[in-house]
């Protein structure tokens, strides 16, 4: 994701259309929040079923 942040900051210098950048690095970052939500869901889980036993 910091690659394509970088790029974009780039492109945007020179004035160039930059709107597919913007849309990756948009996608990158829902996609983060994707993950991060995966593993604090299964980290609630585990502790679960840790307080089980």
């Amino acid at each position: 994701m910091l690659n394509v942040q970088e790029e974009l900051l780039k492109v945007a210098n020179v004035k160039k259309d930059y709107t597919d950048l913007a849309d990756r690095v948009e996608e990158l970052r829902y996609e983060k929040e994707k993950i991060l939500l995966n593993i604090a869901g299964e980290k609630n889980e585990q502790s679960r079923l840790i307080e089980l036993y």
